[in-house]
C-alpha cells in the first residue's frame, strides 16, 4: 500500500510543481500575469515569438515605437490570436491547429506558435527554435472573471493553455471528488474550458488514480481512466517511492513527452451523420487525447525501433475497446517520421487491414497531424482508378517507389506487396514497417486458394462454408514462409493472440521452458479485465443463459409406421438393421436433428420471445440482436423460420437480415436455384452492416460472417447455435462489448456451449495471454520421419532433386525429377477410388496433408530455432517443390441413409442463467498435434444402435409432468388431433382401437413430450409393465370416446370423463404424485405428423 506517501492537497500540488520546475518547466506559484478574459498568459507568447522568430517579432511589435504603440501592437496580436483560437473549426482554428500551423496574421503572414522537436541533430536552427518553447505550470488560476473560482493547476505552451488539473489527496477526498468539481462548475463562464479552443484535456488527479476528459459539459461530462493498470485490471500499482500517480508528472508531463503528445497525438475527430428521414446532415466534433496505454504503447515501439532499427517484431496485445484504430494510426505515422542516427529509418509503412473504417480514420487522424497531403494511400478500386493505374499491383509498386507513404492494403493484397519488396530492384535495400490490424475478412476465389496452405483444418472448414480468415494468421504464415527480413519490422495488433502468434511475434520473457528456451510474451498489453473495469467495454458474460436440446429418434417400418420402441428410445432385441459407419452415422444424425425445421422452429420461438421481453425495449427501442449459426444452410433456415414466425406476430414489427458469403443450396428443396446473400435479403441494401444500424432491422442471422471485426454498439443480445472454442468464442461474444449511451447490460442465449466451455475460452485472455510452453522442435523431426517412411518418395528421389536445385538446373529439369512422384501418387489415388478403398484413400490424404504440415512447422520453427545440419532444409526444399504439384485428396465422408429416421420428440431445456465469473486465468498451449493424424478405424455396426445411443444421450435429465389432470387432458387432446388416429377411432370398435393400430405409440409419444425433469415420472416411463400398459389402454379408450364424441355429438359423454380421470388417477398412484405445474406454449402443427414438441 502507498498510504505512507499520502500528502495534504497543498503539499501534493507543491510536489508536482517542484518536479516540473526541476525538469524544464516554468513555474508560477500564482496566476499573476494571467489574462482571465482571453484565457492566455501573454508574456510567454511574447517571449517565445521574440526568441524563436526575431524578424517576425520585429514586424509585429516595433521596438522603436512608443510604449503605448507597442502595447497596442501586442493587443492586436492577442486579438488576432484569440479570434483564431475561438474558432472551433479544426481546419482553421482551435488550440491544436494554432499550435501546429501557426497564427495567420492578415498583414504579416504566418506566425509560428510552436516547433516540433527536431528528428535529427543536423539542423541547429530547428534545435534553437525548439529550445525557445515555453511550457509553464501555474497554480491556483482564478478563471472566473467575477466569482473568483479557481482551478488547481493550468498547463501552458507558449502562453496558450493546453490542460487543467484538479487535485485531491486520498487523505480526505478521491479523484471522483475532482470529477464532481469539474461537473458542478459553469464551464461556459470562461474560455479556459472551451472545447478544443483552449485547454484540450482536463485531469482529475488523486494520489491513487487519474481521470481525464476532453470536453466539459456539466453533469454530462465523460471522464475516462488514465491509469497504468494493476494486476491485469484497473487502477495503479503501489508506488513505494511516492504517489501511485507520479507517472503523470514524471513521464507524461516530461517536457519532451508532453510536447510530443500535443504535436503528434491530439487531434479533432469529426463525424457527419445524415438523418434518414429529412436528409439533414449534422457534424459533431470531439478532441481525441491518447489514453495512457495508447501513448505508452506507441512510445515504447518508437523507443525500441530507434534503438534496434528495422527487422524487429512487436506483438501489441490490446483488448477490444482499447482504441486500436487510433493506436495504429499514431504508430504508423510516427514510424514513418522516425529517424535513427540522423537517417530516416523506414521508407514506408504498410498497414494491413480489411476495415474500411481504418482507411478513413487513418487518413483523418494523420491529416489532422500531418501537413503533407497524400501521406496515406489506401489501395482499392477507387484509388487505383484515380491514380490512372490499371491494377492494384501497379499502384502498390508506384507508391512504394515514391516512398514516404503509409500504404493501406487488404489481406488479399498483402502477399503480393511482400513479393514486390523482394522482387523489385528499385525497392532493394529500403526499410519498411508492416502494421497488421486484427480485423477479419471473408476470403473467396484465388485469395482463399493462396491462404489455404496456412490454415488449420478448422479454419479450412469455416472457409469452405464462406468463413473468415484473420490477418494475424496470414501475417504469421507470410513471415514464416519468407524468413526473417532485416529490413522489415512487423507489428501485430490483436486482442486475442493465438499461441503461434505469441511464439512468432512475442519478445523473450523472463520465464523459461524446460529446454531452457525463453517463453515469448507480448511487447505491450492492455488486457480485457482492465478494459472492462475501466468501463471501455462491457462484460459480455453477464446474463448468460444456456440451453440443452433433448430429443428422441425412431425409424419407420417397411409399412411406413413407426417401429415400436421402449421408454427413452431403447429398441427391442432383434431390431439390428443394416450395418453402417457408426461415427459417420451419429454425426449425420446430430446434424440432421439440428437442422430439422422443428428444432429451428423451437429455437426461433425462444429467441424472438426472449428478444421481445428482454432486449427490444433497450436503447430506446433501437437495440439489436445477432443469431450465430454454424453454417450457411442453418442461417438460411433460421431466416426462413424466423420470418415465418414474425409473420404470425405482426405487432412486433421486427425485420431480419441474414449474412453469409457465396451461395447456399438447400438439399430439402431440390431444383431450387442456389440462394445468395442478396436473394436472401430482398429489399435490403448491399451493406448489411449499415442496414442493421438503421431502425429497419432488429436481428441479423450470421454464418461465419460478422463474428469478428464487427463493431455495432447497439448489439445487445447474442443467440448462439454454434460450437465456439478458444479465440473464436472470445471474438464472437465480444461483438456485444461495445459501449454506447444507455447501454448497460447484454444478453447471451447459448444452445450449444456450456458455461464451462465459455469460461475456458476466456480465461487465457482475461488478464493477458501467456504461453505455458513453446512448440517443441521435435515435432518437426517426427513429421519428417513419418513422411520418409510413408512411401510417398524415396531418399534417392529427394537427393537427386536437391542436388539439381542447388546446382542451379532449370525449371524443366526440376519438374522432371518431381513427375515420377506425382504420377505415382495420382495412380495410387485413382486405384483406391476405383476400388472404393476408403482406408487407402485416407492414408493418401494424410500423406498429402503431412507435406503441408512439415512446411508450416519448418517455416515457423526456423524463425525461432537455428537447426543443426541441413537435413531439415533439404526436406523443406524438396517438399515445397512437391507441394506445388501434388493434388489434394478430399476427405470422403461416408453418407449413411437416414431417410427412414423420424424425429419423434424434441424440446429445448433451459439449464439456467448466470453472470459468469472468471475465477482464474490459464496459459495458452501451443498446438502439438501437427502431423499426428492416422487413418481412422471405422466402427461398423447397426444404425439402430446409433439411434439408441443418441436417444439415451439426448433424452434430457429426466421427466416431470404438468399436474395430473393437465397431463390427461393434454395427452388425450394431442393424440385425438392426429388424422390417422381419428380415422382409426371411427373405423374400429373400442376394443379393436385399444388393442391395435397406432394409438399406443401415439400416446407414449404425447406423454414423453409432456414429461419434464421429474424423477418419479422418469422411473415410471422407463418401466414397461402391466401398469403402464393398462394406463395407456385407459388413455386409448378416452381418445376413442373423445373422437366419437366430437364427430357424433356436441357433448362429451360421461364415459369419456370417467376414462380420462381413471387414467389420471392411476398415473398419480404409480408415480407417487410427484408432479409440478409447468407452462408450455400451445403446440404448432408441423409438416411431419410424427414430431412431438416441447419447451421448458
Amino acid at each position: 500500500m502507498s498510504t505512507p506517501h499520502l500528502l495534504p492537497e497543498a503539499a501534493f500540488e507543491r510536489t508536482i510543481c517542484e518536479h516540473l520546475a526541476d525538469h524544464g518547466w516554468l513555474h508560477s506559484p500564482n496566476d499573476e500575469g494571467y489574462d482571465r478574459v482571453r484565457a492566455l498568459y501573454p508574456q510567454d507568447l511574447y517571449d517565445f515569438v521574440a526568441e524563436s522568430q526575431p524578424e517576425v517579432w520585429a514586424q509585429l511589435v516595433d521596438a522603436t515605437a512608443s510604449s503605448a504603440t507597442q502595447q497596442n501592437q501586442r493587443e492586436r496580436l492577442l486579438r488576432t490570436l484569440t479570434t483564431q483560437l475561438d474558432n472551433p473549426n479544426p481546419k482553421v482554428g482551435g488550440t491544436i491547429t494554432t499550435l501546429r500551423r501557426g497564427l495567420t496574421d492578415p498583414v504579416r503572414g504566418t506566425v509560428r506558435l510552436a516547433y516540433p522537436k527536431p528528428v535529427t541533430e543536423k539542423n541547429p536552427e530547428a534545435a534553437r527554435q525548439y529550445a525557445a518553447m515555453r511550457v509553464r505550470v501555474m497554480q491556483q488560476v482564478h478563471f472566473h472573471p467575477t466569482s473568483g473560482e479557481s482551478v488547481d493547476l493550468v498547463l501552458f505552451v507558449n502562453g496558450i493553455p493546453v490542460a487543467t488539473l484538479e487535485l485531491k489527496t486520498d487523505l480526505t477526498q478521491t479523484a471522483q471528488d475532482a470529477v464532481k468539481q469539474y461537473r458542478d462548475r459553469n464551464h461556459r463562464a470562461t474560455p479556459l474550458f472551451g472545447h478544443g479552443t483552449r485547454a484540450v484535456v482536463h485531469f482529475a488527479v488523486s494520489d491513487r488514480e487519474v481521470m481525464m476528459a476532453t470536453q466539459l459539459d456539466g453533469q454530462g461530462t465523460a471522464f475516462l481512466p488514465f491509469n497504468l493498470g494493476h494486476d491485469g485490471g484497473a487502477g495503479n500499482p503501489p508506488n513505494p517511492d511516492g504517489s501511485d500517480t507520479a507517472y503523470l508528472w514524471q513521464r507524461v508531463l516530461d517536457k519532451d513527452a508532453w510536447l510530443g503528445i500535443l504535436q503528434k497525438f491530439v487531434f479533432t475527430e469529426e463525424k457527419t451523420r445524415t438523418d434518414a428521414a429529412t436528409g439533414k446532415r449534422t457534424v459533431s466534433r470531439r478532441i481525441i487525447f491518447p489514453r495512457y496505454h495508447q501513448w505508452e504503447a506507441v512510445t515504447a515501439v518508437l523507443e525500441d525501433a530507434a534503438e534496434r532499427g528495422a527487422g524487429q517484431k512487436y506483438l501489441i496485445e490490446h483488448s477490444a475497446g482499447s482504441g486500436k484504430t487510433n493506436t495504429i494510426a499514431w504508430t504508423a505515422h510516427q514510424l514513418l517520421r522516425l529517424h535513427r542516427g540522423g537517417v530516416k529509418e523506414f521508407d514506408s509503412v504498410i498497414v494491413v487491414t480489411d476495415r474500411t473504417v481504418l482507411d478513413d480514420q487513418l487518413q483523418r487522424a494523420i491529416l489532422a497531424i500531418e501537413t503533407t497531403p497524400g501521406t496515406v494511400v489506401a489501395v482499392n478500386d477507387r484509388t487505383v482508378h484515380a491514380a490512372g493505374h490499371t491494377s492494384k499491383s501497379q499502384l502498390v509498386a508506384d507508391t512504394l517507389q515514391r516512398g514516404n507513404r503509409i500504404l493501406v492494403v487488404t489481406l488479399q493484397t498483402f502477399p503480393s506487396v511482400l513479393q514486390a519488396l523482394q522482387d523489385e530492384p528499385a525497392l532493394a535495400g529500403r526499410r519498411y514497417a508492416v502494421v497488421a490490424d486484427e480485423a477479419h475478412s471473408s476470403q473467396t476465389g484465388t485469395a482463399a486458394a493462396k491462404l489455404r496452405r496456412v490454415l488449420s483444418p478448422a479454419e479450412q472448414a469455416d472457409l469452405d462454408d464462406g468463413g473468415e480468415v484473420d490477418v494475424e494468421a496470414v501475417l504469421a504464415a507470410e513471415v514464416g514462409a519468407s524468413g526473417p527480413a532485416a529490413n522489415i519490422s512487423y507489428l501485430a495488433f490483436t486482442a486475442t493472440p493465438k499461441p503461434k502468434t505469441l511464439e512468432l511475434f512475442g519478445r523473450p520473457g523472463e520465464q523459461r521452458y524446460e529446454n531452457g528456451e525463453p517463453i515469448p510474451v507480448s511487447f505491450h498489453r492492455y488486457p480485457m479485465k482492465q478494459a472492462i473495469q475501466e468501463g471501455f467495454i462491457l462484460d459480455v458474460l453477464q446474463n448468460y443463459t444456456t440451453y440443452e436440446t433433448a430429443f428422441q429418434l425412431a425409424r419407420l417400418s417397411e409399412t411406413g409406421q413407426l417401429e415400436e420402441f421402449h421408454a427413452r428410445g431403447r429398441l427391442p432385441e432383434g431390431m439390428a438393421g443394416e450395418e453402417v459407419d457408426q461415427e459417420a452415422a451419429a454425426s449425420q444424425l446430430r446434424r440432421w436433428v439440428k437442422l430439422h425445421p422443428e428444432t429451428i422452429g423451437q429455437k426461433v420461438e425462444i429467441i424472438v420471445e426472449h428478444f421481445r421481453a428482454n432486449v427490444a425495449h433497450l436503447l430506446k427501442g433501437r437495440a439489436k440482436a445477432m443469431v450465430v449459426t454454424d453454417s450457411r444452410l442453418a442461417a438460411l433456415r433460421y431466416k426462413t423460420a424466423m420470418d415465418a414466425y414474425l409473420a404470425g406476430r405482426p405487432e412486433l414489427g421486427y425485420d431480419t437480415l441474414v449474412a453469409f458469403s457465396g451461395e447456399v443450396r438447400d438439399p430439402d428443396t431440390p431444383g431450387v436455384d442456389p440462394v445468395t446473400e442478396a436473394r436472401a435479403n430482398p429489399g435490403a441494401p448491399a451493406d448489411l452492416a449499415a442496414a442493421l444500424d438503421t431502425d429497419d432491422y432488429a436481428v441479423m442471422i450470421v454464418a461465419n460472417k460478422y463474428q469478428t471485426g464487427f463493431d455495432q454498439p447497439k448489439l445487445s443480445a447474442l443467440y448462439v447455435d454454434k460450437k465456439l472454442d478458444g479465440v473464436l468464442a472470445v471474438q464472437t461474444l465480444s461483438r456485444l462489448n461495445r459501449t454506447m449511451t444507455g447501454k448497460h447490460k447484454t444478453f447471451v442465449l447459448d444452445f450449444v456451449n456450456s458455461e464451462e466451455d465459455i469460461l475456458a475460452a476466456f480465461r487465457p485472455y482475461y488478464e493477458g495471454a501467456e504461453l505455458e510452453k513453446v512448440t517443441d522442435p521435435a515435432r518437426l523431426a517426427e513429421v519428417m520421419v513419418k513422411l520418409d517412411g510413408s512411401g510417398l518418395y524415396t531418399p534417392e528421389e529427394m537427393d537427386a532433386f536437391v542436388i539439381a536445385m542447388v546446382s542451379g538446373e532449370g525449371e524443366q529439369r526440376l519438374k522432371g525429377l518431381l513427375n515420377p512422384v506425382v504420377a505415382r501418387f495420382l495412380a495410387e489415388v485413382a486405384d483406391a477410388q476405383q476400388r472404393e478403398d476408403g482406408p487407402r484413400l485416407e492414408e493418401l490424404r494424410i500423406q498429402r496433408k503431412d507435406v503441408r504440415t512439415y512446411l508450416k512447422l519448418y517455416d515457423f520453427l526456423s524463425q525461432v530455432y537455428r537447426f543443426h545440419g541441413t537435413e531439415y532444409l533439404r526436406h523443406a526444399y524438396y517438399l515445397r517443390a512437391l507441394d506445388r504439384y501434388l493434388p489434394s485428396v478430399g476427405e470422403r465422408a461416408e453418407v449413411v441413409d437416414i431417410s427412414d429416421v423420424r424425429l419423434v420428440g424434441i424440446r429445448q431445456d433451459e439449464v439456467g442463467t448466470a453472470d459468469l465469473r472468471i475465477d482464474r486465468t490459464e496459459a495458452l498451449q501451443p498446438s502439438e498435434g501437427a502431423g499426428s493424424a492416422m487413418v481412422r478405424q471405422k466402427k461398423i455396426g447397426p444404425l439402430d444402435e446409433v439411434i439408441q445411443r443418441l436417444n439415451e444421450a439426448f433424452a434430457g435429465a429426466g421427466f416431470d409432468l404438468v399436474e395430473a389432470d393437465s397431463l390427461s387432458r393434454r395427452t388425450v387432446g394431442r393424440v385425438k388431433e392426429r388424422e390417422e388416429i381419428r380415422r382409426q377411432a371411427m373405423d374400429n370398435t373400442e376394443a379393436q382401437f385399444v388393442g391395435g393400430g397406432d394409438v399406443d405409440s401415439a400416446i407414449t409419444l404425447a406423454m414423453w413430450e409432456l414429461v419434464q425433469n421429474q424423477a418419479g415420472m422418469s422411473e415410471f416411463l422407463n418401466r414397461d409393465g402391466d401398469e403402464q400398459r393398462a394406463i395407456r389402454a385407459d388413455f386409448a379408450r378416452a381418445v376413442w370416446l373423445a373422437v366419437r364424441a366430437e364427430l357424433e355429438t356436441d357433448a362429451t359423454p360421461d364415459a369419456f370423463v370417467r376414462e380420462r380421470e381413471g387414467a389420471r388417477d392411476a398415473f398419480v398412484r404409480e408415480t407417487g404424485g410427484g408432479v409440478t405445474a409447468t407452462t408450455y406454449p400451445a403446440p404448432r402443427q408441423a409438416d411431419d405428423p410424427t414430431v412431438t414438441r416441447g419447451r421448458h
